[in-house]
């Protein structure tokens, strides 16, 4: 009886292990870079550029049945990514249960996606003050709300001054 039941469980457990080796496979994996091209395949080597594109990639592979049981892992290189416009995703790049789509981060590396628009050739204006001229490249009329130099929020100029 004893020797039944172990049989028995051996059996079971034996067919689980191949059911499950046969419904998990590796997801497909692609890369993004500062450094990368749009027009390479997206590999470890030749990453994409853009997240977009990565995006785009994936509403490829899925249109021609090549999109994997296992899903899709977007490893997104550190630096910074300037966006130009706004980045969408839509119920059409959603992944599933059996393949999930992710995009992450590659491990111990930051990753900045930004919509803002860089300010360049800032000179001295009064003291520890710096100004630029925003309508000679070409942000004339360009709202915003934010200015971060270094890294760090600055405070914009207003009339009152705010220590007057």
């Amino acid at each position: 009886m004893v020797l039944t039941r172990r049989v028995g469980t051996a059996v079971v457990l034996g067919g689980c292990w191949i059911v499950a080796a046969r419904s998990w496979s590796a997801p497909a994996e692609l890369w993004v870079a500062p450094d990368g091209d749009d027009a390479d395949p997206g590999s470890r080597q030749k990453p994409f550029a853009t997240l977009a594109r990565a995006r785009d990639a994936i509403r490829q592979m899925r249109t021609q049945g090549a999109l994997l049981p296992g899903g899709v892992v977007v490893n997104v290189c550190g630096g910074v990514y300037p966006l130009a416009r706004t980045l969408n995703f839509t119920t059409e790049d959603s992944g599933s249960a059996e393949a999930p789509v992710v995009y992450r981060a590659c491990p111990g590396e930051s990753v900045v996606l930004t919509g803002g628009k860089p300010i360049r050739a800032f000179e001295s204006h009064r003291g520890a003050i710096l100004r630029a001229d925003v309508k000679a490249q070409g942000l004339e009329g360009v709202p915003f709300r934010l200015l971060v130099f270094d890294g760090k929020r600055q405070e914009m100029a207003r009339y009152p001054n705010r220590d007057q």
